[in-house]
């Protein structure tokens, strides 16, 4: 994941916009964020390794929730649409996220890099990962785990702090 302050000094001119958005929401969260690990697989695209990403719950055929992941390869004003959808996990019977905040030590159930804060213009340091799937015979299987992010801080290269 990454942010970045290079905006044009024309904000109405602003055509892509780094975020890291974390909302809770039942029975899954969701999160939206850049990063750089988009896949290039031809040559003659005009492409490169960041994209936009989502994981968040949507409605199964039967009634229950998948857990899904979101990719564009083009960062637009927009981190939160477009792109193709793919099908992680079906039928979850929960997907709840948490972020470290770094400075604090604190964890909190949602992280927005949109606010107009200081807080805000840096990503957590780690998130945690409940997911809880259901099983057609037999009881539910829990998972979780954390995943640490290496750059906190947002990109800004040649832009004065």
């Amino acid at each position: 994941a990454f942010i970045s302050l290079h905006e044009p000094l024309d904000t109405q001119l602003t055509t892509r916009k780094t975020a890291f958005v974390g909302r809770t929401d039942r029975p899954a969260d969701r999160l939206d964020f850049t990063s750089f690990s988009h896949l290039r697989i031809s040559a003659e695209t005009h492409e490169s390794d960041q994209n936009e990403l989502s994981y968040f719950g949507a409605p199964s055929p039967n009634g229950g929730t998948d857990l899904v992941r979101r990719e564009s390869k083009y960062i637009d004003a927009d981190p939160q649409h477009g792109g193709v959808v793919q099908v992680l996990a079906e039928d979850i019977q929960l997907f709840k996220l948490e972020y470290l905040d770094g400075v604090s030590g604190q964890w909190n159930s949602s992280w927005d890099t949109t606010q107009l804060d200081l807080a805000s213009l840096r990503l957590p340091a780690q998130v945690r990962i409940e997911l809880i799937m259901n099983r057609a015979n037999g009881p539910a299987i829990p998972f979780v785990t954390k995943v640490s992010i290496p750059m906190q801080a947002p990109l800004s290269f040649g832009v004065p702090r």
